[in-house]
């Protein structure tokens, strides 16, 4: 099933549908019914997504004049009926299951195809009640955390990045350590100082400070989370520095090495 219904003239047809998958959802029949209504709609919106960020540089096909809107559409109506059917159940089903191979999605160039896919992803966070930290010794999670983290940095690193891009970055970021606090964060953070290493320096003063942002937020978050003062009160320091720094003119490493010291 692969939507391509245009939303300005077809909106409502495609929300009954929509409606009624996740209807459908809300009546378990059999013990796998969302983890195979979840993988019906994915295999179908993965090549949408995928067409979202094409790695060679080139436009694909599926992108160029009027069939590249019927592709953002369609993904967007593929990304809402995946969270109508893990609300309904996600915590059945592992993240890794619902969500691998759907990195374009989050790391293309469409912004609102972006912040759908974190509200359909959150959703599916919020619904885990499997422990999936202790299955199968965690190793299904720390896989899924090693592929979220390729195209959030991915998006980060987006010359084109707006505003909202990096605030639905920051909201995932903030729900994956809320949800798995020690194992998101000993991912993520190298992650984080790889795009202040490697992005931010040759990014507009606009990209710097979002990134920035960022990096010294979870690192504030973290703080409060393990309770570690010495961090919390770098990273205060660091707010500071960073004005005086740019004021100076003076790089990104600057900053954190400042923040080493300190």
């Amino acid at each position: 099933m692969q939507l391509t219904a245009r939303p300005t003239t077809t909106t409502d047809v495609v929300q009954k549908l929509v409606n009624c998958v996740v209807g459908l959802a809300g009546h378990i029949y059999y013990t796998d019914q969302i983890r195979d209504m979840s993988t019906a709609i994915m295999d179908s919106a993965c090549p949408l997504f995928a067409s979202l960020s094409p790695i060679s540089g080139k436009e694909s096909p599926a992108n160029e004049g009027d069939d590249g809107f019927d592709v953002k559409s369609a993904s967007i109506w593929s990304l809402r009926m995946i969270k109508g059917v893990l609300s309904q159940g996600g915590g059945s089903v592992t993240l890794e299951e619902v969500w691998a191979g759907s990195e374009g999605a989050l790391a293309g160039r469409e912004s609102d195809v972006r912040m759908e896919y974190v509200d359909a992803l959150t959703t599916h966070v919020r619904s885990e009640a499997t422990g999936e930290e202790e299955q199968n010794d965690g190793r299904s999670l720390a896989r899924f955390l090693n592929m979220i983290h390729v195209p959030i940095f991915n998006a980060l690193k987006r010359g084109d990045a707006m505003p909202q891009d990096y605030w639905s970055i920051w909201v995932l970021v903030l729900v994956l350590f809320g949800a798995f606090r020690a194992m998101e964060a000993a991912k993520l953070l190298p992650v984080l100082w790889r795009m202040l290493e490697t992005v931010s320096p040759t990014a507009t003063p606009e990209r710097q400070a979002c990134m920035e942002a960022i990096f010294l937020g979870f690192l504030a978050v973290v703080a409060d989370a393990f309770a570690i003062p010495d961090l919390k009160s770098a990273v205060s320091a660091v707010k500071y520095f960073s004005i005086w720094l740019r004021v100076g003119n003076r790089s990104t490493k600057d900053i954190r090495r400042m923040a080493c010291f300190h």
